[in-house]
């Protein structure tokens, strides 16, 4: 009897996480009337958060402003949000970083035709590779890549994760600053279809989940997005209007626990706008087709 006992919580351990997996990616969704209710909550709420509209404490809306205004690759995001919803108040956050830092490297991400400023050595060396890769999108006949960053850049099925998403968006970046071609595009689609299959497979709200869902919808690749994914994301934004790092304190990398569960953070959020500002502008075509 005892040996039956093992073997039944061992294949509910073992089906567990097929279950959840299975969850991601089929089941009810939203009417489109509710939907489009819920996404103008989600959309409202981000963006009272990310403007420090919410009841949060003056410490953190401060700390919220400095780390949201010092990223530019955030940056790049709520610009997108304000360029597609013409929303005064999102590009004021984008202005008050670019007079903060008039002399920034990555003012390319927000200004395409800014001309860019080299980041001094010490910058570009201290540099994460995904970072190097920004640099070299953003300004191709001025930064050269190590050997062994630009085959990582280059290859279409070695990197995973955030890796995979930030190569996602170095091509991204490069095709909107440098123009399309067939090649190219087949790239992108190639690199889209793989960070789609990694969004099937891991079932945790954590900003991976986001980030993958926004990075595969600036890539023009809306078909690729699952209604089940968006209904999930827009169930785990926190009452307060953002969104937290982690799963129930685990994530984004697999073996990391954060206890206790962080408190909504700039970064998810920023994603979590994004995400619903190009359904609701950029994509409202792909509403229809998944929501009756």
């Amino acid at each position: 009897m005892r040996r039956k006992w093992i073997i039944a919580v061992a294949v509910l351990v073992a089906l567990s996480p097929l279950g959840l997996i299975i969850s991601n990616n089929s089941g009810p969704t939203r009417s489109q009337t509710d939907f489009d209710r819920d996404l103008s909550r989600a959309m409202e709420s981000s963006h009272d958060w990310i403007l420090c509209k919410d009841p949060a404490e003056a410490t953190e809306h401060r700390s919220r402003t400095r780390d949201l205004i010092s990223n530019f690759a955030l940056l790049l995001m709520v610009t997108d949000s304000a360029r597609l919803s013409g929303d005064k108040d999102l590009q004021n956050i984008v202005d008050s970083a670019v007079r903060t830092y008039p002399n920034t490297s990555w003012m390319r991400m927000v200004a395409p035709k800014a001309p860019f400023i080299p980041p001094s050595p010490g910058e570009f060396r201290d540099a994460l590779d995904y970072q190097r890769w920004f640099f070299w999108a953003m300004a191709p006949d001025q930064i050269q890549l190590a050997p062994n960053e630009r085959s990582d850049l280059d290859s279409p099925d070695r990197m995973g994760r955030g890796r995979l998403t930030h190569q996602l968006l170095t091509w991204v970046l490069y095709r909107n600053l440098h123009g399309s071609t067939p090649e190219l595009e087949a790239r992108i689609r190639h690199l889209a279809e793989r960070v789609a299959g990694e969004a099937s497979l891991d079932f945790r709200i954590t900003d991976m989940y986001l980030q993958r869902v926004a990075f595969i919808l600036y890539a023009g690749h809306p078909d690729l997005i699952r209604a089940r994914w968006v209904d999930r994301l827009l169930d785990g934004q926190q009452s307060d209007g953002g969104w937290t790092w982690a799963w129930f304190g685990w994530g984004p990398p697999f073996f990391q626990l954060r206890f206790p569960e962080e408190l909504s953070s700039v970064h998810p959020t920023a994603q979590g706008l994004w995400i619903t500002y190009m359904l609701k502008y950029r994509y409202p075509d792909w509403i229809k087709r998944n929501y009756r």
